[in-house]
This record gives structure tokens, C-alpha cells and sequence, in this order.
């Protein structure tokens, strides 16, 4: 996993299909909804085509993936742990400091900030109701050579508290089911503490 990238905060145009219950509103987060997407590079056009599904094909610079989550809270911002968690060590991890390896270059810990805000106007404010609404927010990552198969999760936290669990797996190019979309999450294993 060389590569890493964080998704904008994206505006908010698919809510109307999320119903959010008051009770759970306030300072501390709520996940609404939850995504993760597959982005993989055609070589012979050089297009890359994104879908839904929890199969990223072994296909170092040529597949990447992401997660969302659609948080409500009273907050301007959240700040979130993403913990990664490979079947084996990769070769190597994005030379950055804000990325932090361990138990033996299995596991990448990085810390998000993300402003919920679009335009300077706070977006978690329905301008007609006056109640909270929510923002997406995400994080992405591309194969790299020397990353393992196999299955993967990452959890994403807020403090302590888990807020979602995404597990994929890492599959051979060569194999028929690296190119199949999932529609259905791969079981979780625990998390590596």
C-alpha cells in the first residue's frame, strides 16, 4: 500500500434516501450510511471504471480502493482513526509521518480531520428544518507491488468508539474472481489490537 488519498468532503445530493432519527443526533458521531468502492484501470484504454464490491484485484498502480461513510453530528468537524489491517506486511507503506506501523508493518494507523462544511456554510444544518443532516467523508488507498493477498479490514473510529468495519479482499489478477463485483461484505475477522 504505497499510496494513499483522502476523499473530499463530498455535497450531500443522494440524502434524501437516508431517513436520520433525532434521538440520534448530537456531539458524538452516527453513521448513516457506508460504501466501498473498487477502482481499477482498463490497459487497454487506460480508463478506470469504479464499482461497488469488496474484490480489489492484485493489479499494483492499476487498482485502488476507498471507503465512505455519510456521519451525522453536531460537530464542525470530526476527526477519525483508520486502522488498517493486511493479511501479511507489504512490501512497503507510504513514507509519511502521519502514518504509523505496527505489529510488525501488518497494521497502519492514520488520523483524519475532516471540516463538515461546504462553502463555508456548515453543511450538518438543514437551512428549511434547522435540524442536523450529515456529510460524506473517506479515505482511499491503490495496490502497490509487494502487497499481499488475501483478506483485509479497516476499521474507522472516533476516539474509542468503532464507527464502521470495511473487509475486502486482495485477490491474484490471474484468478476469474478478481474481476467479479461483491455485493456482499467478506466476514470480519477480530481487530488487531
Amino acid at each position: 500500500m504505497n499510496r494513499s488519498f483522502a476523499l473530499p468532503a463530498l455535497a450531500a445530493v443522494a440524502l434524501a434516501s437516508l431517513t436520520i432519527m433525532p434521538s440520534a443526533i448530537g456531539a458524538e458521531a452516527t453513521v448513516g450510511a457506508s460504501t466501498f468502492s473498487v477502482s481499477v484501470m482498463d490497459p487497454a484504454t487506460r480508463q478506470w471504471h469504479r464499482s461497488q464490491g469488496s474484490v480489489v484485484p492484485l493489479r499494483p498502480q492499476q487498482a485502488c480502493f476507498d471507503w465512505r461513510l455519510y456521519i451525522v453530528t453536531a460537530s464542525a468537524d470530526i476527526t477519525v482513526k483508520e486502522t488498517f489491517n493486511a493479511p501479511a506486511s507489504p512490501t512497503h507503506w507510504p513514507d509519511r509521518p502521519d502514518i504509523k506501523v505496527r505489529n510488525g508493518g501488518r497494521v497502519a494507523e492514520v488520523s483524519l480531520t475532516f471540516p463538515l462544511r461546504v462553502g463555508g456554510i456548515r453543511a450538518w444544518i438543514d437551512e428549511w428544518t434547522g435540524q442536523h443532516t450529515g456529510q460524506w467523508i473517506g479515505h482511499g488507498w491503490c495496490i502497490e507491488a509487494g502487497d499481499p493477498e488475501g483478506a483485509y479490514f479497516i476499521d474507522v473510529s472516533e476516539s474509542d468508539r468503532l464507527l464502521h468495519r470495511f473487509c475486502f479482499a486482495v485477490i491474484a489478477d490471474d484468478t476469474e474472481r478478481a474481476t467479479e463485483p461483491r455485493s456482499t461484505p467478506l466476514e470480519c475477522g477480530d481487530p488487531t489490537s
